[in-house]
C-alpha cells in the first residue's frame, strides 16, 4: 500500500473513532541492539530445547505420525507468543524458532506422506491462514514470501529451480499476485476492513519479492556473476525456456499489457519516443522469455506509487536482462550487437526526452543551484562505480589467472564428431568424453565431484565418485556439471578468431588447469597426439 493510502487509512480510522485523534505509529521502545540481544537470547533458548525434543521423540517424529502433533502444538506455541501483549520482546522472538520448527515439521510430514501437489498446496494455505492471524508486519512479509515459494513448488511440480517450467509457476504467482493488489487498491479504506487490507497488503509484499528473487534465479546468472563468482554457467531449464516460442509469447503479451497500463495510468507517456522505448522493451521480452513478468510487476507497482516494491521489480527486471548474455542459442557477438544497439537506442530517446521537458522560469535559480551540486557529485559516483565494475572484473580475472598458473596439467580426450557441424559463428561447441560415472550419480545435484586419474601422457580417465580412501598422487578430484550434451568439467565452448575453423577443427583434447577443489578451467586444445593447434 502506498504511503498516501496509508495516511488516507489513518485519517479515516481516526475520523471512525476507531483511533484517538491523536494516534500516531507505536515507536520502538527499545534500542535495537537490546531487540537484536533478545531474540539472540530466543534462539539459544530454543535450540537447545528442540534438539531435546528430537532426541527424545526421534523415531516418532520420522517414521510415526508424531511429527504432525508436535508441529501442531509447536504452532500452536507460536501463535501464543506472537499474540502475547506488547513489552515481552523475549517471548514474541522466541516464537520464531517455534513457528519455523512448526512448519518444518509438518511439511516433512507432508512431503513424506502425501502427493507433493497437494502438499504445496496445503502449506500456502497452512502459510496464509497463519500470516492472517499474526499482527506483525514484518512477520507477514516473511510469511507472504514463505507462502510464494510453496505456490511456485506446486505449480511447478517441485521443478522451480532446474526445469523450464519455473517460468510458469512464476506467470502464476504474477497473476495472484495481480488479483491482489487489485483488490486491495479497489476496495474503500474504512475502519472495518483496515486491519484485513494492511494484511493482505503486508502478505502481498513478501510475495512479489519472493516471487521475484526466485524469477531472477531461474532465469540463469546474470551478466559476468558466473564468471566472477564461479557459479554455474548453463542453466538446462532456461536453455529450454528460449527455444520454445509459447513462453516468448507470453513474455511479449504480458510486456504489452504492462505498456498499456502505463499509458492508461500516465497519458503524458502517449508520445513517439514512449512508444518507441515500448516497442524495444516488447522486442526484448520476445528475446528474453522471463523478463515480462517483472515488467508487468514494475508497471503495476509504479501507477499505484508502491516505489519500493518497483525498485525490486526493476532489479529483478535487470537481473533477467543480464541472463541474456548466457543464452547459448545466439553468438556471443550477435547477442553483443544486440544490446549495444539497444543501449543505444534508449540512451537515444532518454536524451530525446530530456530535450521535450519544459522549463519553469520560476525555478531556473534553485535549478541552477541543484545542478551546480549535481555536477560535483556525478563524476565521484561515476568513479565510484567504475572502481566496483573494475575490482570485481579483475577478482575474477586475478582467480582466473591464478588457477592457471598453479593448476595441474591435465588432458581431457574430447567426443569424435563432425567439427563442422559444430561451427556457430567465432566458437566450437566441446563434447567430452567422461565415461565411468553411473547415470544416477547426479541425482538432483547440479555439480557432482568425480575421481579422475592421469595416464602416462597426462589424460584424465574418471574412475569413479569419491571416497573415503584418501587420493593416490595421479588422482586428483574434478568437479562435473551435467549438461544437455553431457558432461563437462568447465565450458562446453572454444572461441577463437574469425578464419581458424580449419585449425581447430583438428582437436581431439582439451588442455585443462585444475585445482585442489576440482574446478577446472579450459585453456587450450590439443590435437590427436597433444600436439598444440
Amino acid at each position: 500500500m502506498s504511503s498516501a493510502a496509508t495516511r488516507s487509512l489513518i485519517r479515516s480510522a481516526r475520523a471512525q473513532g476507531i483511533l484517538p485523534a491523536d494516534a500516531v505509529p507505536l515507536a520502538t521502545t527499545r534500542p535495537w541492539p537490546i531487540i537484536l540481544l533478545t531474540a539472540l537470547g530466543a534462539w539459544l533458548a530454543a535450540v537447545p530445547l528442540f534438539l531435546l525434543v528430537e532426541h527424545l521423540f526421534g523415531q516418532h517424529l520420522i517414521y510415526g505420525e508424531g511429527c504432525y502433533f508436535l508441529a501442531s502444538f509447536t504452532l500452536v506455541v507460536a501463535m501464543f507468543a506472537f499474540r502475547v501483549e506488547a513489552g515481552n520482546d523475549f517471548v514474541e522472538q522466541f516464537g520464531v524458532p517455534a513457528l519455523l520448527a512448526g512448519l518444518g515439521l509438518l511439511a516433512f510430514g507432508l512431503y513424506r506422506d502425501v502427493d507433493e501437489w497437494f502438499a504445496n498446496a496445503l502449506l500456502t494455505l497452512l502459510i496464509i491462514g497463519i500470516g492472517c492471524y499474526l499482527r506483525q508486519n514484518w512477520l507477514r512479509i516473511l510469511l507472504g514470501a514463505l507462502a510464494c515459494v510453496t505456490f511456485m513448488f506446486m505449480t511447478s511440480n517441485a521443478q522451480i529451480l532446474r526445469d523450464v517450467t519455473f517460468w510458469s509457476a512464476a506467470s502464476f504467482a504474477l497473476l495472484v499476485w495481480l488479483a491482489t493488489m487489485l483488490c486491495i487498491d479497489h476496495c474503500e479504506l474504512s475502519g472495518s476492513n483496515a486491519g484485513i487490507l494492511l494484511t493482505c497488503e503486508s502478505l502481498a509484499t513478501g510475495w512479489l519479492l519472493a516471487m521475484l528473487g526466485m524469477l531472477s534465479y531461474g532465469a540463469g546468472p546474470t551478466l559476468l556473476s558466473a564468471a566472477v563468482l564461479g557459479f554455474d554457467h548453463s542453466h538446462d531449464g532456461a536453455a529450454r525456456l528460449v527455444l520454445d516460442s509459447l513462453p516468448r509469447a507470453v513474455s511479449c503479451t504480458l510486456t504489452l499489457v504492462a505498456i498499456g497500463w502505463l499509458l492508461h495510468r500516465w497519458p503524458a507517456l502517449r508520445a513517439v519516443r514512449y512508444l518507441a522505448a515500448a516497442t524495444l522493451l516488447a522486442a526484448m521480452a520476445w528475446l528474453i522469455p522471463a523478463l515480462g513478468v517483472p515488467l508487468l510487476a514494475l508497471s503495476c507497482c509504479a501507477t499505484s506509487s508502491r516505489w519500493p516494491h518497483a525498485a525490486a521489480s526493476g532489479s529483478a527486471a535487470a537481473s533477467v536482462i543480464g541472463s541474456f548474455y548466457y543464452q547459448l542459442e545466439l553468438p556471443l557477438a550477435t547477442k553483443g550487437i544486440i544490446m549495444v544497439g539497444v543501449g543505444t537506442a534508449f540512451g537515444i530517446i532518454a536524451w530525446r526526452c530530456q530535450l521535450a521537458l519544459p522549463v519553469k522560469t520560476e525555478t531556473v535559480e534553485a535549478s541552477a543551484t541543484a545542478t551546480g551540486t549535481a555536477v560535483r557529485i556525478r563524476p565521484l559516483g561515476v568513479a565510484a562505480s567504475l572502481l566496483i565494475i573494475l575490482l570485481g572484473v579483475n577478482a575474477g580475472i586475478w582467480q582466473k589467472k591464478t588457477q592457471i598458473s598453479n593448476g595441474r596439467q591435465v588432458f581431457i580426450e574430447l567426443l569424435p564428431v563432425d567439427p563442422r557441424s559444430l561451427m556457430q559463428g567465432d566458437y566450437m561447441a566441446l563434447n567430452f568424453q567422461l565415461a565411468g560415472l553411473p547415470d544416477t550419480a547426479f541425482g538432483d545435484r547440479q555439480r557432482v565431484k568425480a575421481i579422475a586419474k592421469v595416464d602416462e601422457r597426462g589424460v584424465a580417465v574418471i574412475q569413479g565418485q569419491p571416497t573415503d580412501r584418501p587420493l593416490r598422487q595421479d588422482e586428483f578430484p574434478l568437479e562435473l556439471t551435467p549438461t544437455l550434451t553431457g558432461l563437462r568439467p568447465a565450458t562446453d565452448a572454444w572461441y577463437f578468431k574469425e578464419g581458424e575453423a580449419e585449425r581447430w577443427a583438428k582437436a581431439r583434447y582439451g588442455e585443462f588447469r585444475v585445482d585442489p577443489q576440482g574446478h577446472a578451467v579450459l585453456i587450450d586444445l590439443r590435437g590427436p597426439n597433444l600436439e598444440k593447434l
